[in-house]
């Protein structure tokens, strides 16, 4: 028995020397007149291998850097956020507490103004009075 390989040389299934030396000179005779070719596409190849993997390594390299930019800035968008967010509370906070003090003294002060009022009125009416409206 005997099977055909893609360089069109028959190997035999024995493992017999005169055999597998016909095999070998068959083999190299056929690729003797292609070995430059070989030669220059395995460099070719062995070129692509080696630029594919520099790139892989520089795009692992990259998205690396990317996750540790993302990680940092989601850090430090949580601690802006959050000091936003206990600022806001405060001063929202010291706001109202304002706004209430402000108001009371508001009352307050309108209050003093009716006073302020009626004691004018009071004492324009008593100077303006003669001493026959009084008795």
């Amino acid at each position: 028995k005997t099977r055909m390989t893609e360089h069109n040389c028959l190997l035999a299934e024995s493992l017999a020397t005169m055999d597998l030396w016909q095999h070998m000179s068959c083999v190299k005779n056929d690729f003797t007149s292609d070995f430059g070719t070989a030669t220059e596409l395995f460099i070719k190849c062995n070129a692509s291998t080696i630029s594919y993997e520099a790139v892989v390594h520089a795009c692992k390299e990259r998205q690396s850097t990317h996750e540790e930019l993302y990680c940092d800035m989601r850090k430090d968008s949580m601690f802006v956020c959050s000091t936003y967010d206990s600022c806001h509370d405060r001063e929202t906070t010291r706001y109202g507490e304002f706004k209430e003090k402000v108001q009371e003294a508001e009352l307050a002060r309108k209050s003093q103004a009716v006073a302020v009022d009626k004691i004018q009125c009071f004492v324009q009416t008593v100077l303006q009075a003669s001493d026959s409206d009084l008795a």
